[in-house]
């Protein structure tokens, strides 16, 4: 892909992004995003087939991102409930905070498993092994139990994005969470954690 289409697309996803967030999904046309990020509808059609295409790449666009600042990893010094908070802030409660301040927020994460759950389910997994490898570092656990609690720990984080919690009722939780989880991690490794 040249950069020139990389950055029309670009366009196109933070233009698409901007009208869905206003009007919502399904009252956003091809048209109001071909308008909204300044080209034409043929050439909006040459970047992406419909609205489900845009909508994927919008996904796409935060989930790079998000890992993108996961990948630059923590300060090994932190104390793992720091670490572990952080993930859980920048992965699950940003995007939560954005949805929340949306007009049609609701809409737009109710599409989710109809247009991008393997998307979705491809993040969850990079997310699950994000908090493994907190785990597993520094020796405190082994791989095995690692992989046991950051799979419980997946599936709590799961309940309470499954329950449409607002964001404050998710930090609370994830702050329950990390309450239980860390001592947890500290008595399987016999480590400081």
């Amino acid at each position: 892909m040249s950069d020139a289409t990389h950055m029309r697309k670009s366009a196109i996803i933070v233009a698409a992004q901007g009208v869905i967030a206003t009007y919502g999904f399904k009252r956003t046309s091809m048209e109001d995003i071909a308008h909204a990020a300044g080209v034409s509808r043929p050439a909006l059609y040459q970047s992406f087939a419909n609205k489900k295409d845009i909508y994927r790449a919008i996904i796409r666009s935060h989930i790079d991102e998000i890992q993108a600042r996961l990948d630059l990893g923590f300060e090994e010094t932190l104390p793992l409930h720091e670490r572990l908070g952080a993930i859980f802030d920048i992965a699950v409660l940003e995007p939560h905070r954005l949805l929340e301040g949306m007009p049609h927020g609701e809409e737009v994460l109710g599409l989710k498993d109809e247009y991008a759950s393997d998307l979705f389910l491809d993040f969850r997994n990079y997310l699950r092994n994000a908090v493994q490898t907190q785990l597993t570092g520094a020796g405190k656990i082994d791989q095995q139990r690692a992989d046991d609690l950051s799979t419980v720990i997946d599936l709590a984080i799961y309940g309470l994005k499954s329950e449409r919690r607002t964001v404050r009722e998710m930090e609370g939780e994830i702050q329950r969470l990390l309450r239980v989880v860390v001592p947890m991690a500290s008595s399987m490794g016999g480590a400081a954690v």
